[in-house]
């Protein structure tokens, strides 16, 4: 009976030795860029690219992330979508009115979705599994025009919404009930676009056309910049857009050239670790003409 149990121990021991290595991909997307796509992210080959829901004027989708389930949920200028690993839609979501657009489409921790969409008052929705509102939360942002209020919302841990005001330099929390319950000011001249809600609750804010990363202390309300323009060696940051922390606490952030030449050099998706190293990097115009968003996953 011992033999036959070590024996065990041994095939189940290769077994574990032997198990492939997940592959690193990130899904990608951008401003400006009429669509989606998978790279690999060791060899920066494209495995999957599928167009976006066409739309008049410039295309936009600033949000895009793998689910639970393994399907694809993205943002676009006029809604959101879910289609499966094969590009098949489950369910769109539209904006309500001609004018508004829906900037951000993330699932929730209890595995529902939260959509937010740039409109007078602005709305953020919950929906279900199949794209069916379940919750609503407006706000008057007091700005008229909704591309000039917001890209990427997030939820807090504590259940509050994070809204960072693209013209205001600000971040702004509310509450379920459509309150204001903070403001947080990123710093003069600073464009949030996106965030982090770090471990200790902190915000890492993305910061756009300023080139940078700030952190703001929730208690205190204290920005600082964590990361300027020219900080990462090799790397040159322009509009600093969708970033993510790694497991490894190595941050990936998204340079979109929206706003620069068109023959730009600069690159596209940046890592790197918390001294501020280079640890990664991707360019690949034109293929992925601008981006602004990723999701890093393994698979």
């Amino acid at each position: 009976m011992k033999k036959i149990i070590l024996a065990a121990a041994a095939v189940t021991m290769i077994g574990c030795s032997t198990a492939p290595k997940p592959t690193e991909k990130l899904l990608i997307a951008g401003s400006y860029w009429d669509s989606i796509a998978i790279i690999d992210k060791a060899t920066q080959n494209v495995e999957w690219a599928m167009a976006l829901p066409t739309e008049s004027g410039r295309p936009e989708c600033n949000t895009i992330s793998l689910t639970k389930n393994g399907d694809i949920l993205f943002s676009y200028k006029k809604g959101a979508r879910l289609i499966d690993r094969n590009g098949l839609m489950i369910w769109d979501y539209k904006t309500k009115n001609d004018s508004a657009e829906m900037q951000t489409a993330v699932q929730l921790a209890n595995g529902n979705f939260m959509v937010a969409t740039c409109d007078n008052p602005l709305l953020i929705e919950e929906l279900d599994m199949n794209g069916i509102p379940v919750k609503e939360v407006k706000y008057e942002i007091n700005i008229p025009n909704p591309h000039a209020q917001f890209r990427v919302v997030s939820k807090a841990k504590n259940g509050n919404y994070l809204i960072p005001v693209i013209t205001q330099s600000k971040v702004i929390e509310i509450n379920d009930a459509g309150e204001l319950v903070k403001e947080y000011a990123c710093g003069e001249g600073t464009v949030p676009f996106s965030l982090i809600e770090l471990d200790n609750g902190n915000l890492l804010v993305s910061c756009g056309d300023s080139h940078s990363l700030v952190e703001i202390d929730r208690a205190t309300g204290e920005a600082t910049t964590k990361l300027a323009q020219n900080d990462v060696d090799g790397a040159k940051f322009q509009f600093v857009a969708g970033a993510a922390m790694l497991p490894n606490g190595n941050i990936i952030a998204t340079n979109w050239l929206g706003h620069v030449a068109p023959d730009c050099a600069d690159l596209q998706i940046v890592e790197f670790d918390a001294a501020k190293n280079l640890v990664w990097s991707y360019r690949n115009r034109p293929f992925s003409v601008n981006v602004s968003a990723v999701y890093p996953f393994a698979e």
